[in-house]
């Protein structure tokens, strides 16, 4: 492809643009950034996926096959004139490297959590049908021009896991969105907060389980911030007796996230995996101290001091929890670690290290 003053970046989106999501978030926070950072490249953004309404059509066992077939129709449609590079935004969509045989494409690699489900038996079994969306999409990692890997954890895991090779892998850390550098300050009020959904590996029934073990003053509360429960962490709320004191906030708004995270005295997140691990760097710059299982990027961000717990330590982390929440000499000297730490999760760093990796494609297509 000929050498142009200005060259083309399509970032490719392939979430439902009616559902909010974090895959929506990534694309919000790279086009933001990109736009922020003075270069010679035109970013455009562009949504492969169908509408909630083109879903709701059929029904629902067969909506997650429709919708990869829609983005993989509206993919084919993509003329290699258009852009110079094309960056996949969600690497569980890497099939459409396929496609793209006369793109350079960059795919982001969040985790491989779907790919253990199946190696390792994990969690609820996939489908048929997303065995085979994995499986490709493993492939087509393989086929990209180059991968970021949204932690050196994930890097670790496309290496080991998918025998890829170091060198077309690297890390981004996503940023954080500005506002929550630029929130109102903290008046907590003492509850323990989680924010996560229902998967697995967001270890909800083990927060519950946590917080009954937590020797801190019993009328504290704690809110799981998320989709609506499930029966089983309903029924396990009941059977610990804490009904009166784990309440629900379901599906919040930024807006309504940013409160919690300012009133809130402890922020728990005991996950199981994580790619990446947006709730606790979020609380962490907004002041909140946390408590988190040593996954994903949350450490590698955050920082080595501990002590840092796996998710089956439950007991440890119940213990440390109390004493983050009654220690306030603790408590502070985490807040103002973290906080500090978190600081460069910035637009402009995100947008240095991508534009690295797409000067870099696009010298290497110009002189084939």
């Amino acid at each position: 492809m000929a050498a142009e003053a200005r060259r083309t970046l399509i970032l490719l989106g392939t979430q439902t643009p009616d559902l909010q999501g974090s895959m929506l978030r990534y694309g919000d926070l790279l086009e933001q950034a990109l736009r922020l950072v003075e270069s010679d490249w035109t970013v455009r953004r562009v949504n492969l996926a169908p509408s909630l309404d083109e879903l709701n059509k059929v029904p629902p066992p067969f909506r997650s096959m429709l919708h990869h077939w829609k983005v993989w129709r509206a993919a084919r449609g993509l003329n290699p004139e258009d852009a110079d590079v094309v960056h996949v935004l969600d690497g569980s969509h890497a099939y459409l490297t396929n496609v793209f045989s006369e793109f350079q494409t960059v795919v982001t690699s969040h985790d491989l959590i779907p790919y253990h489900q199946i190696q390792r038996g994990q969690g609820k079994a996939p489908s048929y049908p997303a065995r085979w969306v994995i499986s490709h999409s493993c492939k087509g990692l393989a086929r990209a021009d180059a991968l970021v890997a949204v932690s050196a954890r994930t890097r670790g895991d496309l290496i080991e896991a998918l025998d890829l090779s170091p060198q077309r892998i690297s890390v981004s850390h996503p940023p954080l969105a500005p506002q929550w550098f630029s929130a109102s300050s903290r008046n907590p009020e003492g509850f323990v907060l989680h924010v996560g959904n229902d998967a697995f590996y967001k270890n909800r029934m083990g927060v519950v389980r946590i917080f009954s073990q937590m020797t801190v003053d019993p009328e504290i509360r704690l809110v799981l911030a998320g989709p609506p429960p499930s029966s089983e962490l309903t029924t396990l709320v009941d059977q610990l007796g804490l009904t009166d004191r784990v309440h629900f906030r379901v599906d919040p708004s930024d807006e309504e996230l940013a409160a919690l995270y300012a009133t809130a005295g402890l922020f728990l997140f005991p996950s199981l995996q994580e790619g990446y691990g947006w709730p606790p760097l979020e609380a962490s710059a907004m002041g909140c101290p946390v408590v988190a299982t040593d996954v994903g990027g949350i450490r590698e961000v955050l920082g080595g001091e501990g002590p840092w717990y796996g998710a089956s330590q439950e007991k440890e982390l119940a213990a440390l929890c109390s004493q983050v929440m009654l220690d306030p000499v603790l408590r502070a000297a985490r807040v103002a670690q973290y906080g500090e730490a978190v600081k460069k999760l910035s637009l402009e760093s995100t947008a240095r290290n991508l534009l690295e990796i797409y000067d870099a494609l696009s010298w290497s297509e110009e002189n084939r």
